[in-house]
């Protein structure tokens, strides 16, 4: 790489050194001493100095590839990526022998998204120089980043045979790996990453979401507590690691980062929005990390212009996009929705980018719909491209910012109007993102700001049921799930990580005066359940009052709530599908309404199920409640009745009536689209 006007670097997403011996090209070439100076204002950091320095130079001696360089790294660093492009162009015609030319190009096209440009130009820079392990590693990570993961792998396998010292290219090699499922083969290149430099922050990281996305929580939180104490503003490695904290119930460590809940992903760098939802009930707050979110992943991202067609479609095509269509919460709930589709006025269409999950309600989403399309081993670019072919008129993000999300499929528009539909329980923050289903309940005026989408006010409750479910009766006793046969059973059968301290020093008081009661909760993972004894004993109940049920087929879970006498829910995020699922259950579930729209959902279930006196609006109100309903069961027992009668009486019950609504709401969007006119909220009437 020779002696330059940019010091040689080893890390592949920095510039390359550039005077590569003669120019091809005819021109004047500055004398070493002008190339020294510009490459000193370089090194001392004085960016916008030396890309003055280095434009006056070029005018002067068109010929010297060091200031053509210079000027391209430094034209990168301050975002003019049109006149870095120029430089390494130039570069690349005045001295062809050099690859890093073609690399560095290939750094300034990947940065503007330009894969195809890019992949062209690190190939050009490997054909000069085989051996540069940084241009087959950017290769890589391109490829990958388009799907072409076994082209990635091979391009990724030489790059670490050439540069095993490299921390980086093992880095990018693991991350293919991980796309490629290949989990022990990513783990394994992260350790090498690791092993090359203990202290690599990214590769330490990125090792810790691989545990955390595979259930290994315990080496989650290991490597995310790596991360903060080498680098301890990683605003990143603390949100993950208090998300994970909270999946054990560990809120003792949880309290050490309390002081920085408030800042996490608003004046901190961006962090996933979701895994904030469950550590504070701050709807500005959620919003505005939701946004920064969004700008930080998609801001780059300019979509393609769609026409309006000069006649309305016979049928309206809406597609759903989902990774969920199988035995998941989010098809317990539009299993019916599917179905109940007036198919004369809609086309249905589901994009599944889920693993293929062969199971009933993979089936039922296969043949509920008019075409459903696998696109899961398919990159962003090619699903974009079927989806528009059809064309989509609506399309719906089932996932938002939830595991397995592919958000960025909206940043490049699916379809005119596109829709944040049930998967994530708040605003998306981000401009490609028309709508936001929601209902008076939900999204009262007063929270109607912290969502940056227009709304679609449906009359009754945003999340839909499937009428069709059939609950069978429990076939099994009390003891067959360790509940005694005599005693009150409050259950939670929502995520563990919802569990709060002071929700659970509230059930504890709830169990001190409710003689012989017990409190049935859902087993997420051993850590959370040793934590959750271990917190009722602080609290002076004996631990034993506690019973863990496991996981069980949707059928026998249903049917198990019959041994139950209420569900209580969490806050700052609730019951969901959980919600739902007492209700068809026929158990009644109390809850407290909080702030933002996810410590809301259980209680729009309830109103929209006619159980609205179950919906408290303080803590105090909460635990008065709950006490009140086991010490009466008499009152308990006729809001038992009542929930029974309301089966064939409220709206939450009714699918087809909740699906009548939602295709209006979806219809109206459209047509302002096709009006021409811009988004704005809609209202649907009962």
């Amino acid at each position: 790489m020779g002696n330059s006007g940019e010091p040689p670097v080893s890390i592949s997403r920095v510039t390359i050194g550039a005077q590569g011996g003669r120019s091809a090209a005819p021109g004047k070439v500055a004398p070493q001493s002008e190339v020294d100076a510009l490459t000193a204002l370089y090194r001392e950091g004085r960016i916008e100095a030396a890309l003055a320095l280095a434009q006056v130079l070029l005018r002067k001696f068109p010929g010297t590839p060091a200031a053509w360089n210079l000027a391209g790294v430094c034209a990168r660093m301050l975002g003019k990526t049109d006149l870095a492009q120029e430089c390494f162009t130039s570069l690349e015609t005045l001295s062809p022998a050099f690859a890093g030319a073609p690399y560095n190009l290939g750094l300034v096209l990947e940065d503007g998204g330009d894969f195809a440009g890019a992949e062209a130009a690190y190939r050009r820079a490997i054909a000069i120089d085989p051996s540069l392990a940084q241009a087959r590693n950017n290769l890589g990570g391109v490829l990958a980043s388009q799907g072409r993961i076994d082209e990635a792998i091979a391009q990724l396998e030489q790059a670490c045979a050439l540069r095993p010292e490299l921390p980086e290219i093992h880095n990018t090699h693991a991350n293919a790996l991980k796309k490629a499922g290949r989990i022990a083969d990513a783990r394994a290149a992260y350790s090498r990453a690791l092993e090359a430099r203990p202290d690599f922050v990214t590769a330490r990281f990125n090792l810790g979401s691989l545990e955390q996305e595979h259930g290994e929580i315990d080496r989650a939180i290991r490597h995310f507590r790596g991360v903060l104490k080498a680098a301890p503003g990683h605003a990143l490695a603390r949100a993950s690691l208090l998300h994970m904290l909270a999946k054990v119930c560990d809120w003792d460590a949880m309290e050490e980062h309390g002081g920085a809940i408030a800042r996490l992903g608003v004046s901190d760098a961006p962090v996933p929005p979701f895994a904030m939802l469950a550590l504070e009930d701050a709807p500005a707050r959620q919003l505005e990390r939701a946004q920064n979110w969004a700008r930080q992943r998609f801001g780059s991202i300019v979509p393609k212009p769609i026409e309006r067609p000069a006649a309305r479609p016979e049928r309206l095509r809406i597609g759903y996009f989902s990774a969920d269509f199988h035995d998941h919460a989010t098809m317990h709930l539009i299993a019916g929705v599917l179905a109940a589709h007036d198919r004369d006025r809609f086309e249905i269409h589901a994009f599944s980018y889920g693993e293929a999950r062969k199971d009933i309600y993979r089936a039922l989403a296969e043949t509920a719909v008019d075409q459903f399309q696998d696109v899961a081993h398919l990159p962003d670019h090619e699903i974009v491209r079927l989806a528009r072919l059809l064309p989509l008129d609506i399309a719906l993000d089932c996932k938002g910012y939830t595991t397995d999300s592919r958000s960025k499929l909206f940043a490049h528009r699916l379809a005119p109007v596109q829709v944040n539909y049930l998967g994530y329980p708040g605003s998306i923050g981000a401009g490609f993102i028309d709508y936001i289903l929601a209902d008076p309940t939900v999204l009262p005026d007063a929270q109607r700001a912290h969502v940056s989408e227009q709304v679609i006010h449906l009359p009754h409750c945003y999340q839909p049921g499937d009428d069709s479910i059939a609950v069978s009766g429990a076939s099994d006793s009390r003891a067959d799930h360790g509940l005694p046969d005599d005693a009150f059973v409050f259950c939670c059968f929502n995520a563990n990580y919802k569990i709060t301290r002071d929700r659970f020093a509230l059930w504890m008081r709830a169990l001190g005066a409710v003689e012989g009661s017990v409190l049935w909760l859902y087993r997420s993972n051993d850590g959370a359940e040793a934590n959750l004894r271990s917190e009722a004993k602080r609290c002076g109940i004996d631990p034993e009052r506690l019973v863990f049920a496991g996981h069980l087929p949707r059928s026998q879970h249903l049917a198990r709530h019959h041994h139950a006498d209420l569900a209580l829910d969490t806050s700052p995020v609730g019951a969901h599908t959980t919600a739902s699922d007492c209700l068809w259950s026929g158990l009644p579930m109390v809850t407290r309404a909080g702030d933002q729209f996810a410590a809301r959902v259980a209680a729009s279930v309830l109103h929209a199920a006619g159980l609205g006196e179950l919906v408290t609006h303080s803590d105090a109100e909460y635990e008065a409640l709950i006490i009140a309903l086991a010490k009466d069961r008499a009152r308990l027992t006729a809001i038992r009745e009542t929930l029974a009668r309301n089966r064939t009486s409220e709206p939450f019950f009714d699918t087809r009536g909740y699906t009548r609504h939602f295709e209006t709401g979806l219809e109206q969007a459209w047509q302002r689209w096709f009006a021409g006119e811009p988004p704005a909220d809609i209202t649907l009437p009962a």
